[in-house]
This record gives structure tokens, C-alpha cells and sequence, in this order.
């Protein structure tokens, strides 16, 4: 049995060609949060887009780097890479943020999906993934641990 710690990271799910993002809430108050997501470039882009939806309604949101695009409910935004920010190099991991905030009186809210989209400046297409992919039914309840106070999670994943 080998024994992994962890933090507040949710796990990178990899694709055979693309490896995903790491996704890290960085931040929690009682009306929203701050996050992160740091995303491997293994070939130089030419654009990238990101599709969020959350699972109840936000007040305001906001994306580094990108132009958002949100749906009049406000549950989903799309946001695509800015001039400056749209072409990445192979090898460079491309950092950006985000805040999502919510009525501190109504329901807390998280991401629904996110899905990050790269699309290669060779011509050679998109690939699409997610960092927020579900637990395998064979390793759920392998995180033995709880949430520390300021929000962030300790503990050990059994594998």
C-alpha cells in the first residue's frame, strides 16, 4: 500500500497527448472564492478557450486572461485567450486565475464542469480536457482526510 499526501490540489487528468491542468482554490470567503489553474503547454498554441459552468447561479466572475462570454443565467461562461495571451510555447506551463463570487445569504457555489480547450499552432487541431474529471469508482473514498480551517484540505489518498 503506498500512501500519498495531498493538498487542496484537485488531480490533473491526463490525456494520452495532453496533459490537463492543475486547478487549486487559493482563496475562500464567505461570499466566494479565488483559484488558480496552471496548464501544461506541450505544444506551442495558437488559441486556447476555457467552458465553466457552476452548479448555482454566480453574482460575478472574472477570468485573467481571457475575454468572458456569460450566459444571461449566469451559471456558465466561456473565455477565450486574449491577443497577448493566446499563444503559449511548448514546454511553459501557462498560469491564470479566476474569482467566482455568490450571494453569502444563498447557496455556496462550485464548478459544475470545466473544460480547457488548446488548439496547436501547427494546424494540427484542439484537444479538450478537464481538471475536474470524476473520481474512478475504483478509487473513490481512497482521500482519508478533512477540511482544515481557512478551507484547505489535508490528508492522505490510499492507492
Amino acid at each position: 500500500m503506498f500512501l500519498l499526501l495531498t493538498s487542496l490540489l484537485v488531480p490533473a487528468v491526463l490525456s494520452l497527448d495532453v496533459p490537463c491542468a492543475e486547478y487549486i482554490i487559493v482563496e475562500r470567503w464567505n461570499n466566494g472564492w479565488k483559484g488558480n489553474l496552471n496548464i501544461p503547454i506541450p505544444k506551442d498554441t495558437i488559441r486556447w478557450k476555457i467552458d465553466a459552468s457552476f452548479d448555482n447561479r454566480i453574482l460575478a466572475g472574472d477570468f485573467w486572461a481571457g475575454q468572458k462570454f456569460w450566459s444571461r443565467d449566469k451559471l456558465s461562461v466561456r473565455v477565450l485567450g486574449n491577443d497577448w495571451s493566446a499563444k503559449q510555447k511548448a514546454g511553459d506551463v501557462f498560469e491564470t486565475g479566476f474569482t467566482v463570487n455568490y450571494n453569502e445569504h444563498g447557496p455556496v457555489v462550485n464548478f459544475k464542469t470545466l473544460e480547457i480547450t488548446l488548439c496547436w499552432a501547427d494546424g494540427s487541431g484542439c484537444e479538450t480536457c478537464s481538471p475536474l474529471e470524476e473520481e474512478p469508482e475504483e478509487c473513490q473514498g481512497g482521500f482519508q482526510g478533512g477540511e482544515e480551517e481557512g478551507g484547505e484540505r489535508e490528508g492522505q489518498v490510499q492507492i
